[in-house]
């Protein structure tokens, strides 16, 4: 009698093997295999792996229970099952009911839709459980291999929140209830917990429209409002917190030049006039004094005084004069000072 050959060895005629249709399944489902037998030189049956193993649940699990008035208790993960929420917010695996057997969540699809439900699979968005979960008793074939459902009107669908109702996550904690319709009813979660933080991705500190908006892990969330703590205030990006603004300092003119104050010219005849420009940043008021004129404003050009051009015209000097420019801010103050000589009479044409 001719012998069969399987995985590189040798089956004999009339002995049988175990082969699997997959090398691996994902979490929460079995391994499916068939026998196959070695019948003069023919190996019946089609599956071609020798083994198979259950991959490792992946994400954060969902532990405990939920509880339903009409099937009781549906577990939540188990030795070889489980339902868990990845990195991404998903949610998938597999619970089981003894009444009902499995419940899937993800890979999923022709959701139903209305009642404020979303068509999609299980997603957790913000501190809420959204989509649909299956009873896969409910499909036709009894197992969520395909998606029709069974002719006598149960569909095993599990709208997990819809208008007025849904789970929720605080504090490691699930609360609220999803509708599973006929057979199911309200499906409380208050038995149900997780160490995923809800809102991880955004957790922490982040700027929001200016001002700083603390997220916590249950997705509470506090708002420091920058301008709260003065004139200039703003949210850092290096940080996302509120802060106060740089000590004023000089800044640059609309001509480029620098923002520190000068008379132009600094040297005049008796009895003429100069003119002074300056520009100070993170100022909140400035002013400039000297041989009996006061200017204010963060900058001559923004001064409300004579000008040329961007330069606040002078009074007459008559003898030397020193101006003073004096700033204040939120975090500080900024001085300077330009001297105006005469030019001696002997020097005079």
């Amino acid at each position: 009698m001719a012998s069969c050959t399987f995985d590189g060895n040798t089956v004999t005629s009339g002995s049988s093997v175990t082969a699997y249709q997959t090398s691996s399944v994902p979490y929460g489902n079995s391994c499916t295999s068939e026998t196959r037998t070695c019948t003069n030189g023919t190996l019946s049956g089609s599956y071609t792996y020798p083994s198979c193993t259950v991959d490792a649940q992946t994400g954060t699990p969902l532990t405990g229970y939920a509880w339903s008035d009409t099937i009781g208790w549906i577990s939540l993960s188990g030795s070889t099952y489980g339902v868990s929420i990845a990195d991404d917010r998903t949610i998938s695996g597999y619970a089981w009911s003894e009444n009902i057997g499995w419940i899937k969540f993800g890979s999923l699809s022709s959701f139903p839709t209305g009642g404020g439900t979303t068509a999609a699979n299980a997603t957790l968005t913000g501190a809420s459980i959204t989509g649909w979960a299956r009873a896969c008793a409910g499909t036709q074939a009894g197992d969520c291999s395909s998606m029709t459902s069974r002719s006598d009107g149960w569909d095993g669908w599990i709208a997990l929140s819809g208008t007025g109702y849904g789970p929720s996550l605080s504090g490691g904690s699930l609360s609220g209830y999803s509708w599973g319709d006929t057979n199911l009813g309200w499906i409380s979660w208050s038995g149900a917990a997780t160490t995923f933080q809800a809102c991880q991705a955004t957790q922490g500190y982040q700027c929001v429209s200016g001002n700083s908006v603390h997220t916590l892990a249950d997705c509470s969330q506090t708002t420091d409002v920058c301008s709260s703590h003065g004139s200039g205030y703003f949210c850092a990006t290096d940080n996302n917190l509120c802060t106060a603004p740089p000590p004023p300092s000089a800044g640059t003119n609309s001509d480029g030049s620098s923002g520190i104050l000068r008379a132009v010219p600094s040297l005049v005849k008796t009895g003429a006039t100069t003119k002074l420009k300056w520009k100070v940043d993170n100022a909140t008021s400035c002013t400039v004094t000297g041989n009996g004129d006061t200017f204010t404003g963060i900058s001559s050009e923004s001064s409300s005084c004579t000008h040329t051009g961007i330069m606040c015209v002078t009074s007459p000097v008559s003898q030397r004069v020193t101006y003073v420019l004096h700033c204040t801010g939120v975090s500080g103050s900024y001085d300077g000072t330009a001297d105006v000589t005469i030019i001696p009479k002997w020097q005079e044409q």
